[in-house]
């Protein structure tokens, strides 16, 4: 174990870049962004919806896609 007593590696998660989706909503100003995030093999997806002009941000995480998936396109709605 590492020293703060976790797993070696249970910290590191890596960002895909090719998993990288940020579209921006076409009347209310959001920035919608869909990331997926990997430690070894454990995959999550990672929510954001940012409001640029007022530095607020609103961030969840899925292990499944789809659910990721369904929370990005409703925020675009």
């Amino acid at each position: 174990a590492a020293p703060d007593g976790l797993p070696h590696g249970a910290g590191d998660w890596v960002l895909h870049m090719k998993a990288r989706k940020i579209k921006k909503h076409a009347t209310k100003k959001w920035e919608v962004s869909l990331l997926q995030l990997r430690n070894g093999s454990i995959k999550k997806f990672k929510v954001t919806r940012r409001l640029p002009e007022l530095a607020v941000a609103e961030t969840r995480l899925f292990t499944s896609k789809k659910k990721a998936k369904k929370l990005f396109d409703e925020w675009l709605k």
